[in-house]
């Protein structure tokens, strides 16, 4: 799970849609907005063409809207509390998430429903709580990360084999037909985690941080000639 950093302000599209039915006393939930195409566009520009919950690449016909707080949540809030909006309104509980919309999947948002994550990838520090190997799986570091992983279903087969696939390409595994040297893993363990110059992320970037920085160290060891005993290498 990578961090997502979100911007303070809320898009200009928003502030127009809540300004122009300030008035209304019904209809001011997400379902009532005309904007849903551009707030697509602004949150894959603003997690770099990832989906947040999985990390793989998507594009504005190949994601949808995902609500961390989930929409029924916010509906049941929105109506007992009398907001002046729902909360699935907000912005800053938005995210864009694999597939698009109407689509199906065993894994991810679509996967989870409208139950809660309890880690977010909206918190800075998520990161940490995820641990991938060269083999694609990930596990949680923390009761949360753990508990997240399965509401996700984030050890899903195919998604397992994406993240391998990826890491493969790399040169950073048993694997890898072109391996990287140590100086190569290195650069690339800090690399992957910039977008490019189209502002994307690369697929599964943490993943792929986690296992080359893991390979440039066992390549250190070797190198210098002290590989690691196995109480280390636990």
């Amino acid at each position: 799970m990578k961090f997502i950093q979100k911007s303070r302000q809320e898009p200009n599209c928003v502030k127009s849609w809540k300004r122009a039915n300030k008035s209304l006393t019904v209809n001011k939930d997400y379902a009532s907005m005309n904007c849903h195409g551009q707030l697509r566009k602004i949150l894959l520009e603003e997690q770099g063409s990832i989906c947040a919950y999985t990390m793989q690449r998507i594009e504005i016909d190949i994601c949808h809207i995902e609500h961390f707080i989930p929409q029924a949540q916010c509906q049941w809030s929105y109506q007992v509390h009398g907001l002046a909006y729902s909360d699935d309104t907000s912005y800053h509980n938005m995210l864009a998430c694999y597939p698009g919309s109407e689509q199906s999947c065993e894994y991810g948002a679509i996967f989870k429903g409208s139950t809660q994550t309890q880690v977010s990838p909206l918190h800075q520090g998520c990161e940490k709580l995820f641990k991938f190997d060269a083999n694609g799986r990930v596990e949680g570091a923390t009761g949360a990360a753990s508990s997240t992983i399965n509401i996700l279903n984030l050890n899903h087969r195919a998604l397992i084999e994406l993240r391998k696939s990826e890491i493969s390409g790399r040169g950073v595994s048993k694997r890898s037909r072109r391996k990287k040297s140590q100086k190569q893993a290195e650069v690339l363990a800090t690399e992957v985690l910039n977008k490019d110059k189209n502002g994307a992320y690369s697929p599964f970037c943490l993943a792929v941080h986690q296992v080359a920085s893991s390979y440039a160290k066992k390549l250190s060891y070797r190198t210098q000639g002290r590989l690691r005993s196995p109480l280390e290498r636990s």
